[in-house]
């Protein structure tokens, strides 16, 4: 396919963890989930501090509906992103949660959200601010429904 034939040319550009990230995400693709599994754990292994690639490893693991397995990725990938962080690894958490109607768990996940927008981009308002209030509050009242 187009995107194997890139590989070498991506690996020769700057070989780092989107190789076997995007390696393992062709095969996948192509339903070789233990070839692509074994792939991203070495991804892991050589980059065992990195966040991003626990970030990646959380959105390859969505792809698969592996949801429990994603969350834990991004939630070690948030615990090793410093200042200033980035809202995506809590606001994937967020989104799971609510697709499984865990609604307790998405508002501390979207907590966290406006907490990196207060403390890392000094953003206490705004349309993203109010955004994630708004997510917060409409958990908040599903919990309370059920």
């Amino acid at each position: 396919t187009e995107a194997q034939a890139l590989l070498p040319r991506m690996k020769a550009a700057s070989d780092d963890f989107r190789v076997p990230l995007y390696e393992g995400h062709i095969l996948a693709r192509r339903g070789d989930i233990e070839k692509a599994e074994a792939l991203w754990k070495r991804m892991v292994e050589a980059e065992p501090e990195n966040w991003m690639v626990y970030s990646c490893l959380g959105d390859a693991l969505v792809k698969l509906e592996r949801y429990e397995e994603a969350i834990a990725a991004y939630r070690r990938a948030a615990k090793l992103e410093t200042a200033p962080r980035y809202i995506d690894n809590w606001d994937s958490i967020g989104q799971i949660c609510e697709m499984q109607h865990k609604w307790e768990e998405a508002v501390q996940a979207y907590e966290q959200v406006l907490a990196i927008y207060k403390e890392d981009w000094q953003s206490t308002e705004g349309f993203y601010v109010e955004q994630y209030e708004k997510k917060v509050l409409a958990c908040r009242a599903k919990a309370m429904r059920v």
